[in-house]
């Protein structure tokens, strides 16, 4: 697999695979062929026509010679032999396949054939050329009972294959087609080199088709071996099957694997069906990768390394959890399911910078501390670097929660999370936000969330929507676009006092608004409205400014402003009061606005201008500059103010 270190090559999916998949090659090649060969019951047979036995100090190229001294064991027991040489089979051009070779050789009292001083079986070509060979101390045969066994230290090495096996008191069962090593069972795999074994991982996983296999240890060389050791190997050969038991352990240039068991099992070419790990199976990779489970599954057919058993994946600071956890080597993906979890540590998301002055490292978002993903199911493409979540989906870190139906997480190269998109009944929550929407979408690089499907977030008891709605993390700021709205606590914009429990929320709307939580400030654009149920302020934009405490200042409009206040007492029948101007300011402490750029203010039928005009919101008066007092609009029965000027057709609200 193609990629830089420390990238998917290093993946620790494909590292398990890899360790499974060699285990199983080896084991195949190791086994099924030499054993049946040398144990099988036509070669060791006595009798009229069982093959001669040729004794004296030939070698092994003269072995296919047809001028043989018979012996036929089956006329004395006890007669012995020396520097035997045993045809078991032979090619089709005559020459030897299979030889016997032992010191010493006889029948004993029970009518076994016996070997003592040292024993060998040669694997041979046919030119002739020594292609295997299989060493033990002693032992014998019964024809009878059709077994065999092998005493002391045994040893086999197939030379052309790269394989050799080896362990300590070797038994054959003919009649179940058993074969077993009792104690400290090796196989041993050498890669590369002459007469070695080219590839031992299976299509997938090789090269070819991504341009070799990947090295994950520093000077590991192609011939490097790859053991495979336990307390007892047992081998049914009939059926293919192959048993390691008791702490075993496969051992390779770029893993180890350990299990209490590892079944294997082979189709008639050699080729590996299934392996089976049963009992704490961990699996440790030479860049660090770490898998552990209770039970691991290898299907060759479908490609599939299943998981079971509390497993647990680590790889780099991550953790992945889930009640099993299936690779697909043929896709490159990994499925943890049900109860998925992955924990990142803390700098697995990729930085950005803050915009504004000075270029300062976000603070906002994910990145600040260990990450913990959780949902029902999580499929991860290690060669895309993307990773699916459904079913609850939740990421969550000290100071950031994310939580949706659905959730698509990218990758970056180094494998750090660079953008999450979620859908259906997404939330997201912050220190003291809370955002909610159908659809969202987190980037890494700017510390920004995007929202969709009437996105919506509340902060301090002041919620913003829009059509669309960003909130930048890191600055603490927040855009809507589109129907753009801000809902504020009921707070008076007439008075200060608070209002009464199930008073409707005083809003801001406008095609755009920013919010700048640490400016304290939200900018309108386009058909501002400022509204609540005493008073409304429309303009083309408007600048508002909270206090410390988030509560509402003072509002700044400009352009085609129209303020109305409701007549706080309409049985009395003075009316609202009316203001047109070019630009507004409305001070919530003193409950005042102060008008400028040809301000017109009128209540009922009267009317007065002035520059600048000041309304008290709280007293319902409106003052002039160059009045000698504070004065108010006349009632509908008074006359008009005295130097008011204009009418009731000078100006008119919207």
């Amino acid at each position: 697999m193609p990629e830089k270190q420390n990238s998917r090559s290093r993946d620790i999916a494909a590292l398990a695979a890899a360790g499974l998949s060699v285990v199983l090659a080896g084991l195949s090649v190791a086994i099924a062929a030499p054993l049946r060969a040398a144990v099988a019951d036509s070669a060791l047979s006595a009798g009229p026509d069982s093959p001669a036995v040729e004794a004296g100090a030939e070698g092994a190229a003269n072995a296919s010679s047809n001028t043989v001294r018979t012996i036929d064991f089956a006329s004395q027991a006890g007669q012995r032999v020396t520097d035997l040489k045993l045809p078991l089979q032979r090619h089709e051009n005559g020459r030897v396949k299979e030889l016997f070779l032992a010191r010493e050789a006889s029948i004993d009292e029970q009518g076994r054939f016996c070997a003592d001083g040292g024993m060998r079986l040669l694997l041979l070509d046919d030119t002739g050329a020594t292609s295997g060979v299989a060493r033990a101390v002693s032992g014998w045969y019964d024809r009878a009972e059709n077994t065999a066994r092998c005493e002391g230290p045994v040893f086999l090495d197939l030379l052309s294959r790269g394989v050799s096996l080896a362990g300590t008191n070797l038994d054959w069962r003919s009649g179940i087609s058993l074969a077993r090593l009792e104690r400290d069972a090796v196989l041993t795999l050498r890669r590369g080199g002459p007469g070695g074994a080219p590839s031992v991982l299976p299509a997938s996983l090789g090269g070819g088709r991504r341009g070799g296999r990947p090295r994950l240890m520093p000077g590991a060389a192609p011939g490097d071996p790859t053991t495979i050791a336990s307390d007892s190997l047992e081998f049914d050969y009939a059926n293919m099957v192959a048993v390691f038991d008791g702490h075993a352990v496969a051992t390779d240039p770029e893993f180890i694997l350990r299990a209490d068991r590892m079944v294997a099992i082979f189709e008639g070419s050699n080729e590996v069906r299934r392996i089976d790990c049963i009992g704490r199976v961990t699996a440790d990779g030479a860049d660090g990768a770490r898998i552990e489970c209770a039970c691991a599954s290898y299907t060759r057919e479908n490609g599939r390394v299943l998981l079971s058993g509390s497993p647990v994946v680590k790889h780099q600071g991550r953790t992945l959890r889930g009640d099993e956890i299936t690779l697909w080597l043929g896709d490159e993906r990994v499925v943890a399911r049900p109860n998925a979890r992955i924990d990142l540590p803390a700098g697995s998301v990729r930085q950005g910078r803050a915009g504004g002055a000075g270029g300062k490292l976000r603070v906002g978002g994910f990145g600040g501390s260990p990450i913990r993903i959780t949902a029902q199911s999580m499929e991860y493409f290690y060669n895309l670097g993307s990773a699916v979540a459904e079913g609850g989906v939740t990421a969550r870190d000290d100071e950031f929660t994310l939580e949706s139906d659905k959730a698509l997480m990218l990758l970056d190269e180094a494998r750090r999370l660079k953008r999450f998109d979620c859908d259906g009944r997404v939330r997201a929550r912050g220190r003291d936000m809370d955002a909610r929407c159908g659809h969202a979408t987190y980037t890494a690089d700017n510390s920004l969330l995007s929202m969709t499907q009437d996105p919506s977030a509340s902060q301090l008891g002041r919620t913003i929507r829009g059509d669309v709605l960003r909130v930048d993390l890191a600055a603490e700021s927040a855009e809507a676009v589109g129907n753009a709205l801000v809902e504020a606590r009921p707070d008076s914009f007439r008075t200060r006092r608070p209002r009464p429990p199930g008073t409707p929320a005083s809003t801001l709307s406008a095609n755009r608004i920013l919010y700048f939580r640490r400016q304290r400030k939200a900018e309108a654009r386009g058909k501002v409205v400022a509204a609540d149920p005493e008073a409304t302020l429309m303009s083309d934009e408007a600048d508002a400014f909270f206090t410390a405490d988030d509560e509402l200042s003072r509002i700044e409009a400009d352009g085609n402003v129209d303020i109305r206040v409701t007549d706080p007492e309409p049985e009395k029948g003075a009316g609202d009061i009316l203001a047109t101007s070019a630009h507004a300011t409305y001070d919530r402490v003193g409950a005042t606005a102060t008008l400028t750029g040809d301000p017109l203010v009128r209540r009922g039928t009267q009317a007065i201008r002035g520059e600048p005009l000041f309304i008290d919101l709280e007293k319902m008066s409106v003052s002039a500059k160059g009045f000698a007092g504070r004065g108010e609009l006349p009632s509908r029965s008074g006359g008009s103010a005295s130097g008011a000027g204009g009418g009731a057709n000078d100006g008119a609200s919207r």
